[in-house]
C-alpha cells in the first residue's frame, strides 16, 4: 500500500476530503480530477520508471527504500503509471495527508 500511494492510490480519508472539496465547490456543467495521493515523481521519471522503478525511487524516495530493505520487502521493477493532481489541488483545494509514510506506520 505504501507504495501503491506514491503514484495512484490514497488513503480512504484523502478521499472523503476530495470528495468534500468537490462538493463544496462552485458548480460547473463538468469537471473531471484525478484524486490520489502526493507523489514525488516528476514528469521526467515517466520513462525510467517504466523499466528502472528502483533507480527512481531511490532517487525520490530513499526513506521508503531503506524501509522497505529492512523489511526483506522487493522493490518494484516497473511503475506503469502516475496520476497528477495538480488540477484538483489548484481548483479544489485538494491536499493528501496520508501518504506512503502513514501506510507503513500501520503495516505489520
Amino acid at each position: 500500500m505504501a507504495l501503491y500511494r506514491l503514484y495512484r492510490g490514497l488513503d480512504a480519508r484523502d478521499l472523503a476530503q476530495a470528495f468534500a472539496l468537490a462538493l463544496a465547490a462552485p458548480p460547473k456543467v463538468f469537471d473531471a480530477f484525478n484524486i490520489s495521493g502526493e507523489t514525488p515523481f516528476l514528469e521526467a521519471d515517466c520513462d525510467q520508471l517504466i523499466g528502472d522503478a528502483a533507480t527512481v525511487l531511490t532517487a525520490r524516495c530513499p526513506a521508503l527504500v531503506d524501509e522497505f530493505a529492512r523489511r526483506k520487502w522487493p522493490l518494484p521493477g516497473s511503475i506503469d503509471r502516475v496520476y497528477v493532481i495538480v488540477h484538483a489541488r489548484v481548483l479544489l483545494g485538494y491536499a493528501p495527508a496520508f501518504g506512503w509514510q502513514s501506510a507503513l506506520d500501520t503495516a505489520s
